[in-house]
Parts: structure tokens; C-alpha cells; sequence
């Protein structure tokens, strides 16, 4: 990649995870500015698996049908509008959806923010959970760490369960919408990774909006025409067809 992506890279991951480096009450993702690193070798690592408007166009049931076991949400601008606490009216019925595909024990939420290192005792993902019914990570690292802490939550919830073993990477889904963060999360680890659009700027800081745009409007397109691929997935093969997706719907569920 040019040295210019590169640094381009390091101010978006620098403006996205420190949210104006604290003013937002964020401390600064010094392990997602390091794993810059790796996504400058391999832009791949910023690139989805799917893309969709938002989540109201992922086929839940078609994703469990191919062998995903499950879901793991980003918070702001995919589940709910940023800074708020309540489901989007836009995504409710795909939540809705995906819960009674894979089962509340079999979806995650896991912020930055909420549950995160600058969640004081954890006050904030309790009022999360409290609001969108869904369980939220505790752990003491952000995105892209805290990957341990996730596979660990989702075993612990298939223990006992018959005829069924650990889960393994692959049978995991990313949802966000932030490529630095979510996507890159997700690939890192073997995860399928589904990149959704911003339901709404309202409420969204100044310094979010700017990372996340040069994210879309200048890091993907330009890994795309170097030819940038998502790390190859068994779902997800790099030889078929966009039209031929089997996990997007055509006509998202109606909001409710």
C-alpha cells in the first residue's frame, strides 16, 4: 500500500477510537492505531464480507441455515442511533429476526463504549442491556482485542448443550459500521464480517463522521481497486457472484 494510505489509515484510527482523543469520555484505541500495521500490508483486512444498507437486509435465516451459530453487534449506527440506548425503528424487526434464528444466548453486543474499558463499572452496559434486551461484553480492551473474552462468552453459553461442540471462529458473525474497528475486528479473527451504512448523523460527534466517511469514501474504494479481497471465508467464497449472495435480502424486513 502507498505510504499516504498508510497515513491515512493512522488518522482515521486515531479520530474514530478516541472520539476527539477523550472529549467524548473515550480513550484513545492505542491497539487498534498498532493493528494499523497489518491492515497497511493486508488492506483486505478492512474489507467485508457483505455490505448492506443496514441490518434489516442480512437473511438471518439463510445465515444460520449456511452454519453461522452467532451474532455479534456493534452498538451506534447499527443497532441504534449513536449515543442512544433503544433499538432503531429501522432495525427492530431484523433484530427481532435474528433473535428468533439464534436465540438470545447466541447474540452479543460489544462496544467501545458500552462495556468497555471506559465504562465505569460497567454502569452503561447495564443500562444498554436494560433498554435493548441484548447481552453486552464485559472486558477490559477494546476492538480489536477482546476476542478471547467474546469465543469465551459464546462457549460458555453451548456448554451442556447436546450434540453440540465449541464454537470456532468461522461459525461467528460481525456486524458494524466501521471498517477500522468492526471489519477489521472480525477478519482479523476468522469471523464473517457484514458492514452496514449509518442510520443517522443526528447525534453522531463531528470526529466519528469524519474517520468514518474517509473510511467509505477513500480507504475501500481505493483497496478495491488494488484489488483488496476480505480474507476468504467458508461461507463466502471469492469467486461468486454478488447477485448470487444468498445472506442479503433484496426488500429489507418493514420497520416497526
Amino acid at each position: 500500500m502507498p505510504t499516504a494510505v498508510f497515513r491515512y489509515l493512522l488518522f482515521a484510527a486515531g479520530m474514530s477510537s478516541g472520539r476527539a482523543f477523550g472529549m467524548f469520555g473515550q480513550s484513545l484505541n492505542w491497539d487498534a492505531m498498532r493493528v494499523l500495521a497489518k491492515v497497511a500490508k493486508s488492506p483486505g483486512l478492512a474489507v467485508p464480507h457483505i455490505s448492506v444498507p443496514h441490518i434489516g437486509h442480512v437473511d438471518w435465516p439463510a445465515l444460520r441455515e449456511a452454519g453461522v451459530r452467532g451474532v455479534v453487534f456493534d452498538k451506534d449506527n447499527t443497532l441504534t442511533a449513536p449515543y442512544v440506548n433503544s433499538l432503531d425503528p429501522v432495525v427492530a424487526p431484523s433484530v427481532a429476526s435474528c433473535l428468533s434464528e439464534f436465540g438470545p444466548e447466541r447474540v452479543l453486543v460489544m462496544s467501545n463504549s458500552a462495556g468497555g474499558p471506559d465504562d465505569v463499572d460497567y454502569k452503561d452496559a447495564a443500562r444498554v442491556e436494560a433498554e435493548l434486551g441484548l447481552t453486552v461484553l464485559r472486558r477490559k480492551t477494546k476492538k480489536p482485542k477482546g476476542f478471547e473474552e467474546l469465543l469465551a462468552w459464546f462457549n460458555s453459553r453451548s456448554s451442556g448443550s447436546p450434540g453440540e461442540g465449541s464454537f470456532g471462529p468461522h461459525e461467528l458473525c460481525m456486524v458494524g459500521d466501521r471498517s477500522l474497528t468492526d471489519v477489521v475486528f472480525g477478519n482479523l479473527h476468522g469471523m464473517l464480517t457484514v458492514r452496514v451504512g449509518v442510520l443517522t448523523l443526528k447525534g453522531d460527534n463531528k470526529v466519528a463522521r469524519v474517520a468514518r466517511s474517509a473510511e467509505n469514501k477513500l480507504f475501500l474504494p481505493l483497496a478495491r481497486r488494488v484489488g483488496a479481497k476480505p480474507p476468504q471465508h467458508p461461507l463466502i467464497p471469492h469467486s461468486k457472484p454478488k447477485r448470487q449472495m444468498p445472506f442479503v435480502l433484496e426488500r429489507p424486513l418493514p420497520r416497526s
